[in-house]
């Protein structure tokens, strides 16, 4: 009997190829069969933003060993990218650096840097694509933006609101390349994060 049927695979990994063996036999005994490998590679899926904070007031300077922070929440398991609202200022003599961190002190997870040439003198939303990243649903993470050189004339600015227009986290300000940082607790970074 002619038809169509399905078959259901799960735990496979994404951006993977697959072989199967089918062997499809007519149950009428008529001598008729599909003997066959099949390969297949399995899709990336599409990522989805999951938190953001667009308000902004005000902006502050990183250069040198002024570095900034944004905790956020995440509700997916995987994170696959951010947007930050940034700009620079004159020209900037190292690239800027995007690092995911548990803890605002601890090592990054990961991290990607863009440099000058790709940041733009007027605020734009800057991606910074990384590897993805199995984060915990529900714990706090840290988006750590720095750069290791620059001025006060030739630096990056990030965006900031205030009177908490982001709920599940705060802006954070360190002077002394991250050994230390100060909480702002009203106030939140313009960030994008997306994940799967």
């Amino acid at each position: 009997m002619n038809g169509t049927k399905s078959l259901v695979l799960t735990e496979l990994t994404y951006l993977t190829s697959y072989t199967i063996w089918v062997n499809a036999t007519d149950p009428t005994g008529s001598g008729l069969y599909t003997r066959r490998w099949y390969k297949f590679t399995t899709q990336s899926p599409s990522d989805v933003l999951d938190q953001q904070q667009t308000k902004y007031i005000n902006k502050i300077a990183l250069y040198s060993k002024l570095w900034s922070g944004q905790s956020f929440i995440p509700t997916v398991t995987t994170l696959t990218r951010a947007q930050l609202y940034i700009n620079k200022v004159g020209s900037p003599s190292s690239a800027v650096v995007l690092s995911v961190r548990s803890s605002r002190t601890g090592k990054d997870l990961v991290s990607v840097s863009k440099s000058a040439s790709q940041i733009s003198t007027s605020f734009n939303w800057v991606e910074f694509d990384f590897s993805d990243l199995t984060v915990t649903p529900g714990s706090t993470y840290y988006l750590i933006l720095r750069t290791s050189g620059g001025t006060s004339s030739n630096c990056y600015y990030w965006r900031y609101g205030s009177n908490t227009p982001y709920s599940n986290g705060v802006r954070w300000y360190s002077t002394n390349s991250g050994v230390s940082w100060t909480k702002y607790a009203t106030n939140d970074f313009c960030f994008k994060t997306y994940g799967i």
